[in-house]
């Protein structure tokens, strides 16, 4: 896939409101690996977040029962190139496809 090696930056931390409560924040950062030249090809694999910002809450209900709740969220991020091979088929319009663009953001929540 053509995919460049990759330094990934992150930073988190965690304060003690209470003994009862903690809260976290993080963020990361990783350049997208992704090469234009095929973009097309990583369509299934759209590894082109490069900034991830988490957020979390621990409560200790007794001293052996806690429950944490996390969440990330990374922000829209694109890509746009071309397919390293020849054009796709052509399209029922008669048009082929030579270049591409792919968009992504994301999200999630886990508790544990």
């Amino acid at each position: 896939m053509d995919w460049s090696d990759q330094f990934v930056y992150k930073i988190g931390v965690q304060y003690a409101v209470s003994p009862m409560l903690n809260l976290r924040a993080g963020y990361n950062y990783g350049k997208m690996p992704l090469n234009s030249d095929r973009a097309f090809e990583n369509m299934a694999f759209p590894a082109v977040s490069e900034h991830h910002i988490t957020a979390g809450i621990g409560i200790n209900l007794t001293k052996q029962f806690a429950l944490n709740i996390g969440g990330m969220y990374s922000p829209s991020a694109k890509i746009s190139g071309s397919n390293a091979g020849s054009p796709m088929p052509p399209t029922p319009s008669g048009q082929g496809i030579s270049s591409y663009e792919t968009e992504m953001s994301q999200y999630s929540l886990i508790w544990e």
